[in-house]
């Protein structure tokens, strides 16, 4: 059939070539660019089709390339020229494409990049950038630079930061030690260097990197311009991390003129951090909500010339370990009706196994609730023992604002106290729970638990 202006097309060996009539040049010529076959995951072999060329080439080379995805900038991969390539580790989350020439005894072709591929990816759904970290922000000593993460596809699970000094260009860059948030605020040190920010993405199939463009050259602070604190050493949390114990936090060390202020807010952090309610001051008591977390203190420090921001190193996880006279049978949780259809259920978490005289002493037992969804929670607690009627011997109620981790108390009233006080062995207790959601519909549970005495 015809092709490219009368060239005849006719097979080869390697693909298809068109015939160019007399008079036209006699170096192959490309028809159809080339394109690359394959599945584009890491440790997959792809395949490099030459594309369609005039006047019967005799033979093909090749030069395969890696493409960053938000710039569309391709480098040459080491060692990558043949036919097919092995999608390596570091190929994860960018494209590839590859560069073709064709030869014939008249010469050799200016070499035609191929279509790009798209983003090579894991098993999983690897994170791709969209768009590249973006900085706002004045590159004047003293102030505060405030980095977005960028837009990134199979969304990240966490995102981090590290602020970079580089060179005017952007070409020559060092890590700014301790600046891995996603404010940093520029210090002396920086004056006569662009900055960048370099953010990493990580979800269940890796981790993936985007750099942000560089800033303007940081400029000196104008004469008479007092610089914001500026960190230098991390506040330190002191005190052992167990329920009921008081940690304290000292600030750590600022640069900046004074006088200098400095507030205070405490974190839960499990898979992620969130502030303790009424945590905001040097000190924070370790409550029952806290088990299982790590706690960390942000630091602010002001001034006339701004705030800087600074967190402390995590602390041990806090232990399960407080008062309960409960032990778990078999059926140890409190479950919604709603955990039948799939929701997520409400559970009590025992958090020891003390003697009932404990209870008696504090006149409550402190019990971790995991909660689906804000609202209110009424818990009646009976008295069994055998086949004999259930005495109510204690109520509990308690408001939580999300889904989460949340204490509850059992308070015992006067008759529950003296039930308690002569209690035998084989009794238990039954809790009745009913739930009143923020949104949807009240739902109601019981468990029942063997006491200990």
């Amino acid at each position: 059939m015809g092709a490219g202006g009368g060239s005849l097309i006719v097979p080869t060996k390697d693909s298809l070539v068109a015939l160019a009539p007399s008079g036209l040049p006699a170096v192959p010529v490309n028809q159809l660019v080339p394109t690359i076959e394959g599945t584009l995951q890491v440790g997959d072999l792809v395949a490099a089709d030459a594309g369609l060329w005039s006047n019967l080439p005799t033979g093909y080379t090749y030069a395969w390339q890696r493409c960053e995805v938000a710039s569309g900038t391709c480098t040459a991969i080491p060692g990558a020229s043949s036919a097919n390539y092995v999608v390596s580790s570091a190929d994860a989350g960018s494209t590839l494409r590859v560069l073709v020439s064709a030869s014939n005894d008249h010469g050799t072709s200016s070499a035609v990049a191929s279509t790009v591929s798209a983003p090579v990816t894991t098993d999983g759904a690897f994170p791709v950038v969209l768009d590249l970290p973006q900085i706002s922000g004045s590159p004047v000593s003293g102030q505060t630079l405030t980095a977005t993460a960028g837009t990134w596809l199979d969304t990240p699970t966490d995102e981090t930061y590290q602020w970079e000094d580089c060179d005017a260009a952007g070409d020559v860059c060092t890590a700014i030690a301790g600046a891995a948030q996603a404010t940093y605020t520029l210090g002396p040190g920086d004056v006569g260097a662009a900055i960048e920010v370099r953010v990493a993405a990580v979800n269940a199939a890796g981790a993936a990197t985007a750099v942000s463009a560089p800033t303007a050259v940081v400029s000196p602070a104008p004469p008479g311009l007092v610089p914001a604190p500026i960190s230098q050493s991390p506040p330190i949390v002191a005190g052992t991390p167990a329920i009921g114990a008081t940690l304290t936090a000292t600030p750590g060390t600022w640069s900046g003129s004074g006088p200098i202020s400095y507030s205070y807010l405490s974190l839960l952090c499990t898979t992620s951090c969130s502030s303790i309610p009424g945590a905001n001051g040097p000190t924070v008591t370790v409550s029952y909500a806290d088990a299982g977390g790590a706690l960390e203190v942000v630091v602010a420090a002001a001034n006339a010339g701004g705030a800087g921001l600074a967190v402390s190193a995590p602390t041990a996880l806090v232990p399960s370990d407080g008062p309960s006279t409960l032990l778990p049978t078999a059926a140890s949780t409190l479950s919604c009706g709603a955990a039948r259809s799939g929701a997520r259920a409400l559970r009590i978490v025992l958090t020891s196994q003390a003697n009932v005289s404990k209870v008696l002493a504090r006149h409550a037992a402190m019990f971790m609730l995991t909660v689906p969804t804000g609202g209110r929670l009424i818990v009646a607690w009976y008295l069994t023992r055998g086949h004999a009627k259930h005495v109510l011997i204690g109520t509990g109620n308690v408001t939580f604002a999300r889904a989460g981790r949340w204490a509850l108390a059992l308070h015992l009233r006067r008759r529950g106290e003296r039930l308690l006080s002569d209690l035998h062995h084989g009794a238990s207790l039954l809790a009745l729970a009913e739930l009143f959601p923020t949104h949807g519909q009240t739902q109601t549970a019981e468990s029942q638990f063997r006491l200990r005495g």
